[in-house]
């Protein structure tokens, strides 16, 4: 289904305020503070769209708790606050270990990919990187203790030339963009870019 003839048949709502008409309006777009100051290994710029606080991390909680439905609303906001929309972004999202998937019962970042593909023209959606050993959970690792857990722990499946971007939900230390980035570099990527909802306070 379509974005258009999804929105004739259900009237979006802001995913802040409950605007009706838009799955994020202006207003709520600039509450949010867009943090740009991140230092990650790999990576050459990163965008996200404000600090884990606030209505977006109680937005982005819900969604990972099961509210599936906020998805639009949340490719809305990294759509506004993080792309260019002059640009063609290519989007390569971290994927989720099989546990998670299991758990949640889909792969949150892919799914807001998708709708990000569904509402911006300018996105193309590469679902190129695996992980490739089992992880520890990282909830409480320092960001030394993430580095080795996610050292070499995704790949590619392809070969790939020119610019691409990262795409989370929320950065924490950077270790595992850090870690994806190095992937798609070893698989060819001459520059890597990262975008997402919230940035950890201690990111910046």
């Amino acid at each position: 289904m379509s974005t258009l003839f999804r929105d004739l048949i259900f009237t979006p709502t802001c995913i802040c305020c409950q605007q009706l008409g838009t799955a994020f309006c202006e207003h709520c777009s600039n509450s949010l503070i867009q943090v740009t100051k991140l230092e990650i290994i790999n990576i050459t710029e990163a965008r996200f769209a404000h600090h884990y606080s606030g209505w977006l991390r109680d937005r982005l909680i819900e969604y990972k708790s099961g509210n599936y439905e906020l998805a639009r609303g949340l490719a809305e906001v990294i759509s506004a606050k993080c792309l260019d929309p002059k640009s063609k972004n290519i989007l390569v999202p971290i994927p989720a270990t099989a546990e998670k998937i299991q758990l949640r019962e889909i792969d949150t970042v892919g799914h807001l990919a998708k709708q990000l593909r569904l509402i911006n023209q300018t996105v193309e959606i590469w679902p190129i990187l695996r992980v490739t050993k089992v992880l520890t959970d990282q909830v409480g690792l320092t960001k030394a203790q993430r580095i080795a857990n996610l050292a070499g722990a995704f790949r590619s499946t392809k070969m790939i030339t020119g610019d691409v971007i990262l795409i989370d939900d929320v950065v924490t230390t950077g270790a595992t963009l850090g870690a994806a980035a190095l992937a798609l570099k070893q698989a060819g990527a001459k520059t890597v870019k990262a975008v997402g909802l919230c940035a950890a306070a201690k990111m910046h």
